[in-house]
């Protein structure tokens, strides 16, 4: 079985470690959800677990991450592209 969890962000000073519990939560959720909804299957242990992560630097200029749908609908969000290579 593979388990996808939503990604965890910050932009704020918490701490990596509140993070990473934050993941392991939604992550053990997941495999709760798994067991009870009638799949037969007990999980015993990890085989393999990938983290990711990302140092986002919003002010450095052509740094730009693209919004989800339900954001980039908002009115209130500008997401500003820039096309040229002048940094």
């Amino acid at each position: 079985m593979y388990f996808l969890t939503e990604p965890v962000s910050s932009i704020s000073g918490d701490p990596l470690e509140l993070q990473l519990q934050v993941a392991l939560r939604r992550l053990m959720h997941q495999v709760d959800d798994y067991e009870k909804n009638g799949s037969g299957w007990v999980l015993d242990h990890f085989v393999t677990l990938d983290v990711h992560m990302l140092n986002y630097n919003p002010l450095r200029a052509g740094a730009h991450i693209p919004l989800s749908r339900n954001i980039r609908g908002k009115a209130s969000i500008l997401n500003i592209t820039n096309t040229d290579n002048d940094w």
